[in-house]
This record gives C-alpha cells, structure tokens and sequence, in this order.
C-alpha cells in the first residue's frame, strides 16, 4: 500500500510538473484581460508597421484579446521606446523595436533610457536584408571589382543614407572600414533621396534594404551587387551574398522584435514570447512577413538579448571608429 501511495505522488508530481514547465502559448490565468498595445517607434506605412500589424492580426486570434498598433514616431525612435519604458510591467504595452534605435543609436545619441537595463526582450521575428547597389556609370559588375575601385579611386567613390546615425551610415563605414578603402558618406533627408541621386549618377553607391531598392533593381535603373546578409535572397537569386563574394563577416540587417518593459513578470513575458513565436511561425503570417520583404528570422527571450548585445557592440566600435555623431 505505501508503494502504490508514493506512486500516485510520483505521478500526480510529475503531472503538476509537466503542465508548470510545458505551456507553450498559454497564459497566466486572467491574462490577458484588455487590449495589448503595441509601440511602434515610425510613422504608419513602413516595414516596421506592416510587421506590427501582420503580427498583431494573429496575435489577436491566438489570444483573443485585440492587438492595437499605435505608431509613436520621432525622436530617433526614442519617443516611442520611451512609451514603453514608462508604461506598466504587466504586459499590456509592448514596443516593436528595430536594429538601428536599439543597437546603433545608443552610441551615437543620449538616450532617454538605457535599453540594456529598461526593456526586456521577448522575441525577434524578422530580418530586412540589405543590398550594396551601384549607379549604372559605375565600372564594375561584382564585390571584387568595387573593392578595388574604392580602394584606387581619387577622388573616393561617393555612398548615400538617409541621414547621420541611419543603419546605411554604418554599412557605408563598416564597409569603409572592412575593405581599407577611402569612400565619402553623402547624407540625405530620408532613403528615397538617396536612391534618386544613386539612379541620377549623383553618387556611386548605396547599401540599404532590399525592399526599398528592389525595384530599381528589376527595372535596370541601378545594378545589384551583393547582399550583406547570411543568405541569397529568392527575389535577386543570381546576386550573391557579400562573404560568398570575398568580404567575409558583411552582414548588415534591420530586423524586428517585441519588447516589454524590465520587470514585467516571467509567467507573463514567457507567454508573450510564446505566443509571437507561434504568430510567426504560422504559415499565412509567415508568407505575409516574407512577402512584404521580410525573412522570418526567430530567436527567443535569451537569444535575442544576447543578439542585440552582439549587435551593439559591433556598432559601438564602428560609431568610434568613424566618429559617427547625431546631427
């Protein structure tokens, strides 16, 4: 009789065990019970609110709470990150935040917070490749052959951005510095000026999202070079990736993930990063997310903390390097 007692304990321990540490997608018990707002620190339109609100239809369904998008742009981003700071701990306000303000901006600017100590990742869903793209005038069809121009060429080649601090910034330096050449950063009021100029043979060359350059690609206005990701692209097949091409390590992505405010709660947090994994991973949103020109890219709690301390200090070394400052 004793051991058939203690073999219920084992099993009804075991039981109490297994639902405690298995509960992929489920929430603490009246949670959530209101709408979860989500921060996105840019103006409606761009491919940081067409994730948010790809990703907020379906967390909507899986939760059976609404997701609302509210766009907080300015500031560099910082208005909208500091909203997220500011609000409550309990997983009702969460901020979609994206590679430039969380590991770029912080070494170029002050901040109205610290995002190491202030914000909590929970998970990253998608990278935006970029591409190094040339004007047609422009003597080269490959890394190699730009490489070597940029290293010969008197006066030095010309790259464009969207401004001082922006992520093509740092990819024109970072290239800069990888490749020993001497190139002269040519900043704009926004991307759309940059490529105006870069397909006007104003400037000899850009490195920025794949989405936003795609089409000038397709209809010959300006040549593709390589892309600084991990992998090839399906829209450009034949371009290859930089490392492929010879400059190893050239990997410049924006991505997108979710953040909470510190000190939200760890039942709450897991299940907010469970349930945007799982959005994610839905074949429909996942499509939706890749046809809008994202990869789906997913790392949870730990790896994207980790990612985003990676990031950060590879930035922090160019941002000193080339003395990168806000305007």
């Amino acid at each position: 009789m004793k051991l058939f007692i203690n073999f219920l304990r084992y099993i009804f321990g075991l039981s109490l065990l297994t639902l405690s540490t298995f509960t992929f997608g489920q929430c603490p018990t009246g949670f959530p019970n209101k709408p979860i707002n989500l921060i996105v620190p840019f103006s409606a339109g761009g491919t940081s609110d067409i994730v948010a609100r790809l990703m907020a239809k379906k967390l909507t369904e899986q939760m059976g709470k609404p997701w609302v998008v509210e766009n907080k742009p300015g500031g560099g981003a910082s208005i909208g990150g500091l909203a997220v700071v500011k609000a409550a701990p309990d997983g009702y306000t969460l901020l979609l935040g994206a590679a430039g303000p969380l590991t770029m901006s912080p070494h170029i600017t002050n901040l109205p917070y610290n995002i190491q100590t202030q914000l909590l990742p929970l998970a990253l869903v998608t990278e935006v490749p970029n591409l190094i793209a040339v004007n047609n005038s422009v003597p080269v069809n490959n890394l190699s052959e730009l490489i070597k121009l940029a290293q010969n060429s008197k006066p030095p080649l010309t790259y464009g951005s969207a401004g001082i601090g922006s992520t093509a910034n740092f990819a024109g330096e970072y290239f800069k510095s990888l490749t020993k050449s001497d190139v002269t950063h040519v900043p704009y009021k926004g991307t759309s000026a940059a490529v105006t100029d870069l397909v006007g043979k104003q400037i000899t060359f850009v490195i920025d999202n794949l989405p936003g350059l795609l089409p000038q690609v397709k209809n010959g206005s300006i040549k593709a070079i390589a892309l600084a990701s991990s992998q090839r692209s399906p829209e450009l097949p034949n371009t290859p990736t930089a490392t492929e091409a010879g400059l190893k390590g050239f990997i410049v992505t924006g991505w997108f993930g979710f953040l909470a405010p510190a000190n939200t709660p760890n039942a709450i947090a897991n299940c907010l990063t469970e349930n945007i994994i799982k959005a994610a991973q839905d074949p429909e949103t996942s499509k939706s997310l890749e046809d809008a020109g994202n990869y789906v890219r997913i790392k949870g709690s730990k790896d994207f903390a980790r990612y985003i301390d990676e990031e950060s200090n590879k930035w922090k070394l160019i941002a000193e390097k080339a003395n990168i400052k806000s305007e």
